[in-house]
């Protein structure tokens, strides 16, 4: 309820739903539908998942075997390919953003979630007085951290993939 009163609240919303939306990738969220509600709330429809967070289930199996880190990674990395072609760079991958969906035949397909706070190339990015803490600290590449919004591109989301946060990270 606090951010129904705010305009960059609902222009980060509009536009996540909007990058997620072009973006047609069996590994990235499928978004249905966006509108706002009678109370101005915004909603998103998305596609129903099933399954867990890659955070939840590194917490409730520890670390994870090698066969299953390669296939969400591979999973990962051909969403992530879609977004840096089409000039989306996430900048929040981290393991809470990154959903094991499974289908109806028990098959497990990883889900990129939340481009909240991704940057779009050559588009405006929204200005806030703290632009350069957009995305989770420990999985920030420097660039990202250091503020240089100018250098923030493909790598620093590739660096987060790679990262290893609290020595837990992905494993």
């Amino acid at each position: 309820e606090d951010l129904l009163d705010s305009g960059e609240a609902l222009h980060r919303f509009r536009r996540e739903a909007g990058i997620i939306a072009r973006l047609n990738h069996p590994n990235i969220v499928e978004i249905i539908d966006w509108e706002q509600l009678d109370n101005g709330a915004p909603c998103m429809v998305m596609e129903l998942l099933r399954g867990e967070s890659l955070n939840r289930l590194i917490k409730r199996v520890g670390p994870l075997p090698w066969d299953t880190i390669a296939l969400v990674a591979d999973q990962l990395c051909s969403a992530l390919s879609v977004a840096h072609q089409a000039g989306v760079v996430h900048r929040d991958i981290k393991p809470d953003n990154v959903f094991l969906a499974m289908d109806d035949g028990g098959e497990s397909r990883t889900k990129l979630l939340d481009f909240g706070v991704s940057k779009v190339h050559d588009s405006a990015t929204i200005a806030t007085a703290d632009e350069r803490l957009l995305g989770t600290p420990s999985y920030m590449a420097p660039e990202q951290a250091d503020g240089r919004t100018d250098e923030i591109g493909p790598a620093g989301d590739v660096w987060a993939l790679g990262r290893r946060s609290s020595g837990r990270g992905w494993r």
